[in-house]
């Protein structure tokens, strides 16, 4: 028997590990391998925020700036708009289990009394906190990132 963390953590693993950028890529299909290095510079900043974002915004806000920010069709930030995608995703897939039949995420939270919203939120901290541990382990830092922070500071 697993305890409910530990479920998290067997299925943020995966997910996370398929957001790394294929290297071979470099050589082979230089533009397919800025698109991946772009997407996931994008989900390692997005998922390192999730935690804290549920924490200060509340669940149902936090969940609706993901959706709001995955629905972006701007074709200058394709790359953000498929990472917020995926982190909500990842999130839903995480919390499958709390989420009521035949509903949304978004919708069980919306219909959830206060207990059930409480439950829902500490839920989604440990959730997220996984996507961001497994992002900080498997995720490479964006190396232009670094250089603006050791220039700024």
């Amino acid at each position: 028997m697993q305890i409910r963390t530990q479920k998290y953590a067997e299925i943020a693993y995966p997910l996370v590990a398929n957001m790394k950028v294929n290297k071979e890529f470099k050589q082979t299909d230089p533009e397919k391998y800025k698109r991946q290095y772009e997407l996931q510079n994008e989900y390692r900043t997005q998922a390192l925020n999730l935690p804290t974002m549920i924490l200060q915004s509340g669940l149902a806000q936090s969940i609706g700036f993901l959706m709001a920010k995955a629905k972006n069709d701007s074709s200058e930030a394709k790359a953000k708009t498929k990472a917020f995608q995926k982190l909500l995703e990842h999130l839903e897939k995480l919390l499958k289990d709390s989420v009521k039949p035949n509903k949304t995420l978004h919708e069980t939270i919306l219909e959830s009394d206060i207990v059930q919203y409480q439950r829902l939120t500490r839920n989604a901290i440990e959730a997220s906190s996984w996507l961001k541990r497994y992002t900080q382990a498997l995720l490479e830092k964006d190396k232009k990132q670094e250089q603006n922070n050791a220039t700024d500071a």
